[in-house]
């Protein structure tokens, strides 16, 4: 593996943290301050240029909108019984089966690694904590591919494979498009659709590698 593959990884490992970050509960420091926009441009530059495009709409949309209409937004989308978007994967993913079935596929992932859901009030299936587990998982490649442990490496690099086409790409598509239905939030609008880019993109070139 060649240490271009580090970089990628260390700047992977990066934008799947803020992403998760821009789904959490919005902070005025964060959601609405240039700091986090700007390392997550530096970051995206390095992979595909459509991410980097999509990026940089993002951070537009800040000029524009100010933190409460965030807040709002967020509330009608991702909170509550009658969300817009509900932001975990069993509700667009458990149609027969019960939610324990799909919450335990879920956590079956979890606990081939020491990955621990440290985020009481947000469920195993969650957006966040699915994109903190990516984040996870390229973090201990990093680590491994360090300790020059390229059994490890593989291993969590399969996994992140196996996770994004087996789960996340199975539900996201439908997740961002509830976003793009039923908000008029550019930024999160523009956050959908970078998501769905990046994972998808991250599946394409897990395929072709």
């Amino acid at each position: 593996m060649a240490s271009y593959d580090l970089s990628r990884l260390i700047v992977q490992a990066e934008c799947y943290n803020i992403l998760s970050q821009l789904f959490e509960k919005p902070e005025s420091g964060n959601h609405h301050g240039r700091r986090i926009f700007e390392k997550l441009l530096k970051n995206a530059g390095s992979l595909m240029p459509k991410e980097l495009q999509l990026v940089k709409k993002l951070r537009n949309t800040i000029r524009n909108i100010n933190f409460e209409e965030i807040e709002s937004a967020y509330s009608s989308l991702f909170e509550g019984d009658y969300a817009l978007a509900y932001p975990c994967s069993n509700f667009y993913l458990d149609q027969k089966d019960s939610t324990t079935v799909l919450q335990d596929c879920v956590q079956n992932f979890y606990q081939k690694t020491s990955f621990k859901n440290e985020t009481s009030n947000l469920s195993d299936d969650h957006i966040v904590i699915e994109l903190k587990f990516i984040h996870y998982l390229i973090q201990e490649s990093i680590m491994a591919f360090r300790a020059d442990n390229f059994e490890n490496v593989s291993f969590y690099s399969c996994l992140h494979c196996e996770f994004i086409k087996e789960h996340m790409i199975k539900w996201i598509p439908d997740f961002t498009r509830q976003i793009l239905n039923n908000s008029e939030s550019p930024f999160y609008l523009q956050l959908s659709i970078l998501t769905r880019t990046v994972l998808v993109n991250c599946k394409e070139q897990d395929i072709d590698s």
